[in-house]
């Protein structure tokens, strides 16, 4: 946290307060991260979005001199920058609802449910991607922002949980181990999603974009970064590299087509750490060997 000391006029006195600025996503609460999204989104003012991250009252925030607020927007300059990486979700459970988004460095998420919402965010940012190319008809475009939403619900359902839900018989036998299994269903998370303002499905979705950050600095092989990272402004979300997990499951299964649901279980990082080794040891063995060929020549 940065210390700063702001003062500004108050009738005939000057009022001096010293504040904390955080400096990095883990010094964040999920409100300030919200306030954030919103002035990116442009559904918040700056003086609002300084009383929503730092704890001014309105009036106070009303009475500082411009320099002061520019001070205050300055330091938080940082928060634009979406590249810089975080292994938490600031929205840990869905308001009024039982569903909660997985632990840090995705504590509690199996394969098969990263597999599931990582499928659902592609779709989603493809879907987008198709919305801002699409020049036609306004019919046209709102039934690609419809299938945009269906999408972006499906990616918040599938990423929210109850504790004792899984998604598998083989994963409740790993995690809980006692009782009749709870299975995941979609179609009975989506009434929670629903009613979420638009404004916190955005800031889910942007904090997806940073996990995702964090798993191309984690498991570089396996999430690589997209190929116009260094093009992008920072606060650009970038459009990550998709992964066809399908093939990336069957090869990492292989001939153990019996293990299968156990694989599916395993904790996510776990499964990235031996998928992630695998490829850069493939990439490896395929370089050694076209130096040795190119030698032959």
């Amino acid at each position: 946290m940065r210390r700063i000391t702001i003062e500004y006029r108050r009738f005939w006195h000057t009022v001096r307060r010293e504040i904390k600025a955080p400096e990095k996503w883990d010094e964040l609460t999920g409100r300030q991260f919200l306030a954030a999204v919103r002035l990116w989104s442009g559904t918040i003012t700056q003086n609002d979005f300084l009383h929503e991250v730092f704890g001014f009252s309105q009036r106070e925030v009303r009475r500082m001199g411009d320099y002061q607020r520019w001070v205050l927007l300055h330091v938080t300059d940082w928060m634009q920058n979406l590249k810089r990486p975080h292994n938490c979700f600031f929205l840990e459970r869905i308001p009024k609802s039982s569903l909660y988004a997985p632990g840090p460095r995705l504590k509690g998420c199996s394969l098969q449910q990263f597999m599931t919402v990582d499928t659902f965010f592609s779709q989603y940012t493809m879907a987008m991607s198709n919305v801002q190319l699409q020049k036609g008809e306004v019919k046209s475009m709102e039934m690609l922002m419809d299938g945009a939403q269906q999408m972006l619900d499906q990616f918040i359902a599938a990423l929210y949980k109850r504790h004792d839900e899984t998604y598998s018989v083989e994963e409740h036998r790993i995690t809980i181990g006692e009782g009749e299994p709870r299975l995941v269903v979609l179609d009975d998370h989506l009434p929670a999603v629903r009613k979420m303002a638009p404004e916190m499905k955005q800031a889910v979705l942007m904090n997806y974009v940073l996990i995702r950050s964090w798993l191309c600095k984690s498991f570089p092989h396996l999430f690589p970064e997209p190929e116009d990272a260094d093009e992008r402004p920072s606060n650009s979300p970038r459009q990550p590299k998709p992964v066809n997990w399908l093939s990336v499951f069957d090869s990492f299964v292989g001939d153990n087509v019996a293990q299968m649901e156990h694989y599916k279980a395993m904790a996510a990082t776990d499964a990235f750490r031996v998928m992630n080794r695998r490829i850069r040891e493939s990439k490896k063995r395929a370089a050694e060997e076209a130096v040795r060929h190119s030698g032959r020549r």
